[in-house]
């Protein structure tokens, strides 16, 4: 069957030797040889080769394992793996937007952790790691995980203008103004505590309060009372 000829490179006429590195296993091949004239004329080629078929001399690498993410920022994250068995070269790290179906590099690295960049809050994002050996054969498999992206997970500002509006000998209606600074995360809800003045303890009234006011109810007549309210956010 007849098949293309490709010319490689030139060498120059001293060299007797050639050494060519990007050939792929599982092929075959056979080179042969051309002379070129001082005015560019090219003799007749050489007879070719025996046909010369590369098989693989190294297994391919173990697929990563055990994902974690640490190190949270506002875009991007700290990805860690255990490598496996077999002698790795490197790690080829790739990120996507769940919805989406092209895979991203996120980088390469010699070591089992990366930072993967250029991450948006509040979208899911698939992230795998493939394993590269000397060969630069890959893994069969990636290790891969599925995260959805919220960012640092930041507590939020105070709440503001805590107020008593109404109260009784037992009770008071308290209100209050979300915090100005959420840290770019939503409230999921409000914990509001008592506390007798000259006491330590702090007394859970509401856990779940999701809107700005909570009747603070069995109070003692006569007795001084502190009230604080705290914000929790998506993150807890």
């Amino acid at each position: 069957e007849e098949h293309a000829w490709r010319e490689l490179e030139k060498v120059d006429a001293s060299e007797t030797t050639y050494t060519r590195t990007d050939l792929k296993t599982e092929l075959s091949y056979q080179f042969r040889l051309r002379t070129l004239t001082r005015n560019g004329r090219h003799s007749s080629p050489t007879r070719e080769t025996q046909v010369l078929s590369l098989k693989r001399t190294i297994d391919a690498p173990d697929t990563p394992e055990a994902l974690t993410i640490t190190d949270i920022t506002d875009d991007s994250l700290i990805l860690k793996w255990r490598e496996g068995s077999s002698k790795i070269k490197r790690y080829i790290v790739e990120k996507r937007e769940a919805s989406k179906k092209v895979w991203v590099t996120a980088g390469e690295t010699t070591e089992t952790s990366i930072c993967v960049e250029h991450l948006m809050r509040n979208v899911q994002y698939e992230l795998r790691v493939f394993a590269q050996n000397a060969s630069g054969d890959r893994s069969k498999e990636a290790a891969l995980l599925l995260i959805q992206f919220k960012g640092r997970q930041v507590p939020p500002g105070l709440c503001e203008e805590l107020k008593v509006k109404e109260h009784s000998p037992t009770a008071c209606l308290v209100t209050w103004l979300p915090p100005s600074d959420t840290s770019n995360a939503s409230i999921r809800n409000y914990i509001v505590e008592k506390q007798q003045v000259g006491r330590l303890t702090w007394q859970t009234v509401s856990d779940s309060s999701q809107t700005c006011t909570c009747l603070v109810n069995e109070l003692t007549p006569n007795v001084q009372y502190k009230v604080r309210v705290a914000a929790i956010n998506e993150f807890g």
